[in-house]
């Protein structure tokens, strides 16, 4: 620990260890989804590295298994995710009924040959990958989509211990919550920012912690920058207030925070994926570790979707800037990172930013595996200047397509927020419309009067009640504006009663 970091190209400093080899992005397992919050009726399409892949729940095996191909049927490059699965497992592209097993991509059918006829084996199989399960998380390998393999050579499985775990969650007796956001930035800023713990106390005050906890950060490297990645320590523990931690990152998507409370211990666990350039989505996991009593009572009982609010508002905080940032930093490096990738990006990014303290430790180091690992391959045809894509404000806290859609605890409590509301207008509207006959009736009141101010109360407590769940809904489809940090003083105080026991 100690000193100031720097990426001046004057200091010998080595990035990454050098490698002549050039980094295999289509030799990783990628997260997806998580399995819980995913509708596995139908198919559906998910963009990885700019590929399109189809997803669908083989039903027809014991037990089901999932299955991803390209989704595009080699017919006439139709998306198969707008198909159907059939009922032995295989899908069926919509335009000509072509049908494709999932585990090896072989067409089985093409209902306009005449039976007996031949046709091309090789030319109609789709791509297969293999997908996996775990931790309740969907995995994919996409290395066939940049080397698909000959036709009838039978698929090599990856290892599946190349996964990267979540070690917090194999303890016995943890607890997790988990949340998932398609983000309108890059992976490379995503990621960089989630690295970046010295931003929690500013952009999250009011959120997730207070602005005045942030103090001088100093860091130990335990595990050195690799192209595997890195591990840091904070070795300021008594020099501060804040929790003991380290981060760690395992490339090219993992990383976590460990946060030691003495009596439990907090994660921060984060999977950030390359959907497409500008574009990612993230995967975020909250174990807690040894936790006991109240705490793990509201930990373990309080409504998942009202954590997804939550969970979500708190990236909301960095929605806005980041996406001004990512074109601000293109402009100044000459591109998207994940796109130019060229060798001295580090250098360009020092010459761009003022990384004044140790606290931009892990920007650093993120900076140096950028240089050694990048340009992302992204799929031919993927648009390279998410430049071009500038959103308004409302549009980068829109929660819908983000998030609800794509989420069934969400949507289910979506529809039940809808159907109760219908309920509520009608009963206050009954009640508004005969309220002296049904209070007399159900309360025996014979004075006129207090049946009328009774009716009314009801009403008028239904209308309250009406609107209330009116803002609840509205949490569903767009975040909060402003953000906690720039609330007024007064009702930040408010908040910061409340927050704390609805979140820690």
């Amino acid at each position: 620990g100690g000193g100031t970091p720097s990426l001046d190209p004057k200091p010998k400093r080595t990035s990454v260890p050098s490698s002549d080899d050039t980094y295999d992005w289509g030799k990783q397992w990628y997260p997806c989804f998580f399995e819980e919050t995913q509708d596995a009726s139908a198919p559906f399409s998910f963009q990885l590295l700019g590929f399109h892949i189809v997803f669908w729940k083989d039903n027809s095996v014991s037990p089901p298994e999932w299955r991803a191909m390209s989704d595009k049927c080699p017919h006439r490059l139709v998306p198969l995710s707008e198909g159907r699965v059939l009922e032995n497992g295989e899908i069926q592209c919509p335009y000509h009924g072509w049908t494709f097993q999932g585990k090896t991509g072989e067409c089985t059918s093409i209902p306009h040959v005449e039976p007996g006829a031949t046709f091309s084996k090789e030319r109609s199989c789709g791509v297969s990958l293999p997908v996996t399960v775990k931790q309740g998380v969907i995995w994919v390998w996409p290395d066939a989509l940049y080397n698909p393999p000959a036709f009838g050579e039978p698929r090599v499985e990856p290892d599946e211990s190349l996964i990267p775990i979540c070690e917090a969650l194999e303890e016995e007796g943890v607890l997790v919550d988990d949340a998932m956001r398609d983000l309108p930035y890059d992976y490379a800023y995503l990621l960089e920012n989630l690295l970046d713990g010295s931003h929690v106390p500013f952009t999250h005050h009011g959120s997730q912690v207070d602005r005045a906890m942030a103090k001088p950060l100093y860091w130990n490297q335990v595990q050195p920058l690799t192209r595997e990645g890195y591990e840091i320590q904070r070795s300021d523990q008594n020099r501060t207030n804040l929790a003991f931690g380290s981060t760690v990152f395992r490339a090219p998507l993992y990383l976590h925070h460990r946060l030691n409370f003495g009596a439990f211990t907090f994660y921060v666990v984060g999977y950030c994926v390359p959907t497409r350039p500008g574009h990612s989505r993230f995967l975020a996991r909250f174990p807690w570790v040894g936790t006991t009593g109240k705490r793990r009572f509201r930990v373990k009982y309080r409504p998942k979707f009202l954590m997804h609010m939550y969970r979500n508002m708190v990236l909301e905080d960095d929605n806005f800037f980041l996406h001004i940032n990512e074109r601000l930093q293109m402009t100044a490096q000459g591109g998207n990172p994940s796109v130019v990738g060229p060798k001295a990006l580090p250098v360009k990014h020092a010459k761009a930013n003022y990384l004044a303290t140790e606290a931009d430790l892990t920007t650093v180091l993120v900076q140096r595996w950028f240089a050694d690992t990048f340009p992302i391959p992204w799929a031919p045809g993927t648009d390279l200047h998410p430049e071009r894509e500038k959103y308004r404000r409302e549009e980068l806290l829109e929660r819908y397509r983000s998030h609800t859609s794509k989420c069934t605890i969400c949507m289910r409590a979506l529809k039940r927020v809808q159907m109760l509301r219908v309920v509520l207008a009608v009963a206050a509207a009954c009640i508004a419309v005969i309220g002296r006959v049904v209070t007399e009736m159900a309360f025996g009141i014979q004075n006129r009067l207090a049946s009328s101010l009774l009716s009314l109360a009801i009403s008028g407590a239904l209308v309250v009640a009406w609107a209330l769940l009116g803002n609840l809904e509205s949490c569903f489809f767009v975040g909060r504006d402003p953000p906690l940090r720039n609330a007024p003083i007064k009702q930040e105080s408010g908040f910061k009663k409340l927050l704390p026991k609805f979140a820690k």
